[in-house]
């Protein structure tokens, strides 16, 4: 009885997703961890880690892929925007195909990221990297 609950429960937690797929919050959600992951992994890039910048890429470019897609759609509405950075929805009627819209977003999101790493020795730019990787908590992404 307890199993039949459980698997029950798991269907029930399960079934809007599969059903009606992911709320205008939830593709909100999806636009700030594209900027963030695209973020992390330049930091992560200058830190010298480069596995853990091709994983934090893989992240923004899915995570966006499915945003953009929603945005496209008419999925995302007011709300769900207003969470999404600026950099992102500036970027968002910007080309002829997902794909295009989401490397001007990862070029945007380099370059915001890059110029905290102006001037000094490359030693002196990867130690702010890690230290900038560390404190946006982008390990946990």
């Amino acid at each position: 009885m307890t199993a039949r609950l459980s698997a029950i429960a798991l269907l029930l937690a399960v079934l809007p997703t599969l059903s009606f797929g992911q709320t205008s919050e939830q593709y909100g959600v999806m636009g700030q961890k594209l900027w963030a992951a695209f973020q992390c992994g330049a930091l992560a890039e200058h830190a010298g880690r480069a596995e853990e910048s091709r994983r934090l890429y893989r992240i923004g470019y899915e995570q966006g892929r499915t945003f953009v897609e929603a945005y496209k759609a008419g999925k995302v509405d007011q709300q769900a925007r207003n969470n999404v950075p600026l950099a992102v929805l500036l970027m968002l009627d910007g080309g002829p195909t997902v794909d295009f819209i989401l490397g001007r977003i990862f070029e945007s999101a380099m370059q915001d990221t890059s110029k905290h790493f102006t001037g000094g020795d490359s030693t002196k730019q990867k130690l702010i990297a890690e230290q900038s990787f560390t404190n946006q908590n982008c390990g946990l992404l």
